[in-house]
């Protein structure tokens, strides 16, 4: 007959541990990009998603430089809508745009 013995505890801080914070705090990634520099960008070159190249969202920018490209600009409007609502979330630090792609949270 064997006896069972759970494993330890992890110890419990009261918040998760994320480990792209967890080495960001070790000193392991680059430096924090700046949210009103995102936020400029997503304003006056929000069509072309260059703030999204700048936040590390290379899916996202290349989808919308390509629609505003490939379509002569004719979608150009409806991108620009897009690009301005990206700002009013950048600016009002909505949950969605706290942080870069790597998860190092953006400074003001």
């Amino acid at each position: 007959m064997s006896s069972y013995y759970p494993p330890e505890p992890v110890p419990y801080y009261g918040y998760p541990v994320d480990p792209r914070q967890q080495a960001y705090q070790n000193a392991l990634y680059s430096a924090q990009k700046s949210r009103i520099a995102a936020g400029l960008l997503a304003l006056f070159l929000g069509t072309l998603g260059i703030h999204n190249f700048y936040l590390g969202r290379t899916g996202i920018g290349v989808l919308q430089l390509l629609l505003t490209v490939l379509s002569l600009f004719v979608l150009s409007p409806a991108v620009a809508i897009w690009a301005l609502i990206e700002a009013i979330l950048i600016f009002s630090r909505s949950p969605s745009f706290l942080t870069d792609r790597k998860g190092i949270p953006l400074r003001h």
